[in-house]
């Protein structure tokens, strides 16, 4: 890796890479005062943005065309003709039902259990926790880089300063500041048997669906005591006791969650007309953990698959396909241990889902 990166400083005069050989050197980079890994390298053209507010932006750009509107009520099934040749609408939790000509599920990590995707889509959990920050803090941590180790695929994403906080402050944050401490692993899975989506006179499937419940506060959700200490670890490691932001590595997180991804076998996405349904349902998902970074072109190269001019490069990897056997690789950039289920987790710290 350190080989490529030195190549590529050489061919590119735009990269601004710091190549690290030691974790002495990363240690002496990151700002934090330490670092986890025994060599890697920062990208100084790198960065995060904030989804919650991009989210909101867009969805008043939306609104604010007022050619669409927005209903709240989950979805309970996909509804189908008598024939099942065709997909013709959704039946809502409240009793009522919407049809269409085309149904589209962009779903994200609850499309497994709207569409039957076993060996194409799997929902996974990822633990992450918030811990609060001062404003002094922050000004320090927002000037340090996210660190991640592609080995246990834990990270940290420091907080933006109190000058850079979006407007209006977010509802969860409410302008309390944070740093984040997340996975990015193989995830848990949380198997279930659930109705055939597409025939309920079919047997019940398994399949990896999300763990949330509506009714628990925001972000209050009890993760696995082995994702708890894999997140307080690493802590410690970016942050140690010789830092000036050492009271941060052993101050209580205030929220902690599970994050859903709808992982593939190799992380490309799903962007695919259900072969089964002459055109009547449509298939958006499969972000595999970094879906939102392509935010700005996704939309338009979903729009060209629905109208039958998906991009060469992309149309074998975005299309139906034959179904996978797991265990699944993704794109290789997830790290620490395969095949943890949920509630397996929860039982060993004595929680119950």
């Amino acid at each position: 890796m350190l080989e490529n990166l030195k190549r590529e400083q050489n061919l590119n005069e735009g990269a601004k890479i710091t190549v690290c050989e030691s974790n002495v050197e990363l240690a002496a980079s990151t700002g934090t005062g330490g670092a986890s890994g025994t060599h890697g390298y920062i990208n100084h053209n790198s960065g995060w943005a904030d989804a919650e507010s991009t989210m909101r932006y867009l969805r008043k750009k939306v609104q604010d065309l007022r050619r669409c509107a927005f209903l709240t009520v989950p979805v309970e099934r996909l509804l189908f003709s008598d024939d099942q040749s065709r997909c013709t609408g959704v039946q809502m939790e409240d009793g009522n039902f919407l049809t269409a000509d085309l149904i589209i599920v962009a779903a994200g990590a609850w499309s497994p259990t709207l569409v039957d995707l076993r060996g194409r889509v799997m929902a996974t959990g990822q633990v992450l926790t918030y811990i609060p920050v001062t404003p002094s803090e922050a000004e320090i941590l927002s000037k340090t880089p996210v660190q991640l180790n592609m080995s246990s695929g834990l990270f940290i994403i420091p907080p933006p300063s109190q000058s850079a906080l979006p407007s209006p402050p977010s509802a969860h944050c409410k302008g309390q500041l944070y740093l984040k401490i997340a996975r990015h692993g193989y995830g848990y899975t949380n198997p279930k048997m659930i109705p055939h989506p597409e025939d309920p006179s079919l047997k019940s499937i398994e399949v990896s669906i999300p763990h949330t419940n509506p009714n628990t506060p925001k972000a209050k959700q009890k993760i696995p005591e082995e994702g708890q200490q894999a997140l307080r670890s690493f802590l410690h490691l970016v942050i140690p006791p010789s830092s000036p932001l050492a009271a941060i590595a052993d101050r209580p997180s205030e929220f902690s969650r599970i994050c859903h991804y709808a992982d593939t076998p190799d992380g490309h996405f799903l962007i695919s007309y259900h072969p089964a349904y002459n055109k009547s349902l449509f298939i958006a998902t499969g972000g595999s953990g970094h879906g939102f970074k392509f935010l700005p072109v996704i939309g338009e190269k979903i729009v060209d698959c629905l109208v039958g001019k998906c991009p060469v490069d992309f149309a074998d990897k975005w299309s139906w396909g034959e179904p996978v056997e797991g265990p699944w690789e993704s794109d290789g950039s997830r790290g620490g241990e395969k095949g943890m289920v949920l509630v397996d987790e929860m039982k060993k710290g004595g929680m119950k889902i």
